[in-house]
């Protein structure tokens, strides 16, 4: 036994010291967890708890809870109250994200405050699991009656291994609206005769502060708009009057009602049946009789005498019995017609404008009164008696031709007098003179001419007549024309260019001569002639030799240009040129190229067009913009679509149309065209751009990256100091073996695990573990900027 302890003892003396067996059992136990730890820090959703579901801690986010209130009133606000929870089963210190909470309005019937967004949170607790909970409050208020669906959203940003990124739930609200009501209806005045202007009025008030879209009464089926007494509309909650005035109604009683709306509720004053009044009465006005008449006033036994007058009545009564015509005092008498030559509105039928009636009859030789006489039934009219007519014996003319003589001769180029004279029983105040060629055809109407006429024996007769007595009487005398060889004469201008009525577009040129022959008898050597061009009453061009000239013209309508031809101070010939100018609308412009796919958006982004359009003229251009044939308020020719709220914002494809019109009226159609997209679920865009994933099922959670173990910078220090440690340990042995391992090893595990924040271990280790997602992509810019 000995001899083994001694020889145990001997190995024991010849093999390394027990000091530096246990140094470098602890060198292993120490440093090789240490140099693993250190190589790199554990990313988010990455962990170095291998008790913990394979590797990894899990967050939970569960659908957002919320309430919202059955009913809210338009123009009111409330508050809703959104609670978010997440939970983790893991260690809390190792998790940070960020949360986005919003609440959004379906059927855009209420306006909403904007999302909030909660950065930098981790869940809390003393043992697994940990929680984080948040209330968001939201305020809500009533904008248009109806239902609407309120969704509430949860976003967890997506750079962690999570059970969702986007949890949401919805709830109902209604938007009431209170009826506007009707009091105080009045009339006046009560009752009146016909013609009488009635006034209207009621007192209309709304508890919501709506002003009316409309508000009339109804006198039996004929309905009158009412406007506001004061012209501002500061007192609806309490009550404004509104009115109509001078309202003319038939004759008889009359009943009502007034009726209103907000524009989405209607108020009727009395709410059923009619209210009594206003009353028109009926006051009897006698007829009038006027512009009586007997045409003609004098004349003869063969002639026919037309008689007549104009019956009005203010009541619009015809003339019972008809309008009577009375001779002399009642030897005869005529019932009257309406006149059928009469203006259209003297025979209509409608009295209180006047008819017009009329009676032609024959009368012997004599002079006449005349009495014309109607009533209504209840009043009399009455004109005359009137003297006249006077009638003689039948009237007799003779025509004498004074000049030319019977069988006298003359010159082709020779102007011939034609003088007449004419005798009569009556005195005749229309005579019609009508000189006749047997060649030439007729040479006038007037009583004395001078005329040339054509080589020939020419027949001349002379035919004077009275449309007044029907009469007339003919002449005739023989005369010869000869002929003889003028001089040559050659005329003063030769020739000029264009017709004198012309056609022409806007903006056309034209050019104008005139070409003067100098070979004409009054042009001496050395004359020069003037030129004057004058276009629509001024002078356009200087005076002088301007025997050529051209027009521009820019206004459309009838143009007209005179020139004025002279020798000197005389003035020998004047030309005039009528232009009408046709009015061409101008074009628009398009100064670059429009895409009409303008691409695809998230929600949050901006659409945003300009059109390269300009105005021929240099003059502004009005736009109506239209989406999804929803009118717009942007009048230029930049738009900038923010899709937040509104049917735009909503997903899928959206039409944008422009009407580009100049003041000429041309136009040009854009159509023009979006997509608005939701981002698929773990995208890595900005939260602002995560929207609800409308599908029931859970996403996919993807395995974590594991990096491999590697030794940095760190670790090769610490193998370094783990080998100075050796040395020191050999000689040290006995203290090193003293050492709680398990207490170092507990300790470096501190060391490791416990990071403050993700920012403390970037400073620590001098490199970054996280980044958070780039921001979202900004939208395109588009021709003609942004506005």
């Amino acid at each position: 036994m000995k001899f083994r302890e001694k020889r145990w003892l001997s190995w024991w003396g010849r093999a390394p010291s027990r000091s530096m067996i246990i140094v470098v059992i602890l060198f292993l136990l120490v440093m090789l967890p240490m140099i693993y730890s250190l190589a790199d820090p554990p990313s988010r959703g990455q962990d170095v708890c291998d008790d913990c579901h394979g590797g990894k801690y899990d967050l939970v986010i569960e659908d957002p809870t919320f309430t919202s209130p059955a009913t809210i009133e338009k123009g009111e606000a409330k508050q809703i109250v959104v609670t978010v929870d997440v939970t983790a089963d893991g260690k809390t210190s190792d998790w940070e994200f960020d949360m986005t909470v919003r609440l959004r309005s379906v059927n855009s019937k209420v306006t909403i405050s904007a999302a909030q967004t909660f950065r930098n949170q981790r869940p809390t607790g003393t043992s697994i699991p940990y929680t984080w909970t948040k209330d968001v409050i939201f305020t809500i208020t009533g904008k248009s009656a109806g239902l609407d669906t309120l969704r509430a959203e949860a976003v967890i940003d997506p750079d962690h291994y999570v059970s969702a990124v986007t949890r949401s739930s919805t709830d109902t609200i209604t938007v009431t609206n209170q009826a506007p009501t009707l009091s105080t209806g009045y009339f006046t005045p009560a009752s009146g005769p016909q013609g009488t202007g009635f006034e209207f009025g009621v007192t209309y008030t709304d508890a919501n502060g709506d002003t009316p879209s409309y508000i009339r009464v109804l006198v039996g089926t004929d309905q009158y708009l009412l406007t506001l007494d004061d012209g501002t509309p500061d007192t609806i909650l309490t009550g404004e009057v509104y009115s109509v005035s001078d309202i003319v109604l038939d004759e008889g009683s009359h009943s009502h009602h007034f009726e209103a709306s907000d524009g989405d509720d209607t108020a009727r004053l009395p709410t059923t049946g009619e209210t009594d009044g206003p009353e028109v009465l009926h006051e009897n006005i006698a007829p009038t009789l006027q512009n009586d008449q007997v045409s003609p006033v004098s004349g003869y036994s063969s002639d026919q005498y037309t008689f007549r007058v104009r019956y009005s009545d203010s009541d619009d009564q015809a003339p019972s019995g008809g309008v009577a015509l009375i001779i002399n005092g009642g030897e005869r008498t005529e019932t009257m017609a309406v006149d059928p030559t009469s203006s259209p509105h003297l025979r209509d039928g409608v009295f209180s404008n006047g008819e017009a009636y009329s009676i032609t009859i024959s009368l012997s030789v004599g002079s006449y009164t005349h009495t014309f006489n109607a009533t209504d039934g209840e009043e009399y009219a009455q004109i005359g008696p009137i003297n006249g007519p006077f009638i003689d014996d039948d009237p007799i003319i003779r025509v004498n031709i004074l000049s030319p003589s019977d069988g006298e001769i003359f010159k082709d180029d020779e102007d011939i007098s034609f003088e007449s004279s004419y005798t009569s029983n009556v005195a005749i105040t229309d005579p019609v003179f009508r000189w006749h060629s047997n060649i030439t055809g007729a040479l006038g109407n007037d009583e004395d001419l001078f005329r040339m006429l054509e080589v020939g024996s020419h027949s001349i007769t002379l035919n004077v007549s009275s449309s007044t007595y029907d009469i007339s009487d003919e002449a005739m005398v023989n005369i010869l024309v000869i002929h003889e060889e003028p001089p040559v004469i050659h005329p003063l201008v030769s020739e000029y260019t264009h017709e004198t009525e012309l056609n022409v577009d806007e903006n056309s040129t034209i050019r104008v001569e005139i070409v003067v022959n100098d070979d004409h008898p009054i042009v001496l050597e050395g004359d020069e002639f003037g030129f004057l061009w004058i276009m629509d009453g001024e002078q356009i061009a200087p005076s002088g030799n301007y025997s050529e000239i051209y027009f521009s013209f820019l206004d459309s309508g009838l143009h007209t240009i005179v020139l004025n031809l002279s020798l000197g101070d005389d003035l020998f010939q004047l030309f005039q040129w009528n232009i009408t100018v046709n009015d061409i609308p101008a074009p628009i412009d398009q100064t670059g190229v429009i895409r009409s796919d303008l691409g695809t958006f998230g929600p949050g982004n901006e659409v945003q067009i300009g059109l390269p359009f300009i105005d021929r003229e240099s003059r502004n251009l009005s736009v109506v913009w239209t989406v999804d044939d929803i009118l717009l308020d942007a009048i230029g020719l930049g738009l900038t679509l923010l899709l937040e709220n509104g049917v735009w914002a909503n997903e899928g494809p959206h039409s944008l149309k422009a009407i580009v019109t100049n003041p000429d009226g041309t136009r040009v159609l854009v159509d023009l065209s979006y997509v608005v997209e939701l981002p698929i679920v773990g995208d890595d865009d900005d939260d602002d751009d995560l929207l609800p994933d409308d599908d029931d099922e859970e996403p996919v959670v993807q395995d974590p990256v594991v990096k491999k173990n590697k030794i940095g910078s760190g670790g090769i220090a610490i193998i370094v100091l783990g080998g100075i440690a050796l040395l020191v340990g050999v000689v040290y042995g006995i203290y090193a073996i003293a050492a709680p391992v398990e207490k170092k090893v507990t300790v470096m595990k501190e060391e490791v695990m416990d990071w403050d924040s993700p920012l403390e271990n970037e400073i620590r280790k001098g490199e970054v573990v996280h980044n958070y997602p780039p921001p979202p992509p900004r939208p395109p810019n588009f021709p003609g900027g942004r506005l």
